[in-house]
């Protein structure tokens, strides 16, 4: 079994260990099955708040991804009133928007004057 079904089938049958040892073995968490749904995709439509809440952690996850019918796993969460579930999905875009405004703290370098013998220390060394 490949890391992304190993996932997929963890979040169908609501295993929230079995979601963290995919991800362990680095599955593709926006992967998507036969259907075209990601596994968000079936955590937010059947209302499973924990598996989305570990899900929306994963670094790569995509939650602006669409079903082949186009709807995010926020429109399920809607369609299946699950509106905890679409409160989270609106506070990981909200988050995800908000970082991708963000400048790379990489692209600024900022220097701290100290007043230990007048040397300068980089901040990010």
């Amino acid at each position: 079994m490949t890391p992304e079904e190993m996932l997929l089938k963890a979040v169908k049958e609501r295993h929230y260990n079995g979601v963290k040892r995919a991800f362990e073995r680095n599955a593709n968490v926006n992967a998507v099955d036969d259907a075209g749904w990601t596994c968000l995709h079936y955590a937010a439509y059947h209302g499973f708040d924990e598996i989305v809440d570990v899900l929306l952690s994963h670094d790569a996850i995509d939650p602006t991804l669409r079903t082949p019918q186009g709807q995010t796993a926020r429109d399920l969460a809607f369609i299946a009133c699950h509106d905890n579930i679409v409160q989270m999905l609106d506070a990981s875009r909200s988050l995800i928007s908000h970082l991708s405004r963000t400048p790379d703290p990489k692209a600024t370098r900022v220097e701290a004057v100290t007043s230990t013998k007048g040397r300068q220390r980089s901040l990010f060394s």
